[in-house]
């Protein structure tokens, strides 16, 4: 694989050169299996916290799940809207093949060595969800304890393995996450908003699932036709399961809350 030492023109905020290429593979080398005794300590969290509330009232915390989300919605549209002029300055220099699998193009652009790494971090910071979920004792599905610690799990593990195909999941990752966490922000102060457009989030759920798997299988091929890329056969696997358990998960989700409800409408209707 070429490497290109020459950067992106995009120039870098303040803030954005705090994070150099060494210093991030140093961290996930050494620290990326923490991910997994986190999200371990996360599952029996859990299972304290839904015992200790079982016979307990709910907790009056709206407005820190308000901040909360806020935050998550904030972040993730900064996220988006500084990542879409580096995406186009991307597309305008390299093909998307070496968007996908060249690594230096990752490391010499600041701004998008940056804004990975927070990502990675981020996946943490969204474990509070639960705590806030169950303390509120609001329905739990699987899918939200399930997701979280994967995520986490695979935004590190990545990291580590250098898998630089990735960053184009977290481009669609941070698009959908600034609408949810929108949602979820304006839900928390008691706004109505119509059924329509948590409809369309989940959709986009469904449709960035289709993506990964999608990517994940073309990155297979190319690997197999021995075209050189910066993505081990180890990562596409590990990445292809959990995807495809997403996809199942959230088309499941939005068959239950939106087809089979309708459904439901439809019969009530017939019998009035």
């Amino acid at each position: 694989m070429k490497n290109y030492n020459r950067t992106i023109p995009v120039e870098p905020l303040f803030f954005e050169t705090v994070f150099t290429a060494g210093a991030v593979r140093n961290f996930f080398c050494t620290y990326w299996h923490y991910s997994i005794y986190i999200s371990i300590f996360y599952i029996l969290a859990i299972k304290i916290l839904q015992r200790y509330m079982k016979d307990r009232p709910p907790y009056n915390f709206n407005r820190a799940f308000t901040i909360w989300n806020g935050i998550l919605a904030v972040y993730s549209i900064c996220s988006s809207i500084r990542l879409i002029p580096i995406l186009f300055e991307q597309f305008k220099h390299f093909t998307f093949y070496e968007i996908l699998c060249n690594k230096s193009i990752v490391d010499n652009t600041s701004p998008l060595l940056f804004w990975a790494t927070l990502f990675a971090f981020s996946k943490v910071w969204e474990l509070g969800d639960t705590i806030m979920i169950i303390l509120h004792k609001r329905k739990l599905m699987f899918l939200h304890c399930y997701h979280h610690p994967t995520m986490l799990i695979m935004s590190w593990y990545a990291s580590y393995k250098r898998s630089t195909y990735l960053m184009m999941i977290v481009y669609t990752n941070l698009y959908v996450h600034s609408l949810m966490y929108t949602y979820f922000t304006v839900k928390c102060m008691s706004i109505k908003i119509s059924s329509t457009i948590a409809m369309f989030i989940t959709a986009t759920q469904v449709t960035q699932m289709w993506f990964a798997l999608l990517l994940t299988c073309w990155m297979y091929w190319l690997l197999l036709n021995e075209q050189p890329c910066d993505t081990s056969f180890e990562i596409l696997k590990f990445v292809f399961v959990v995807a495809l358990s997403y996809l199942y998960l959230f088309t499941q989700l939005f068959y239950k809350s939106y087809i089979c409800r309708s459904k439901v409408y439809e019969k009530k209707d017939k019998t009035q």
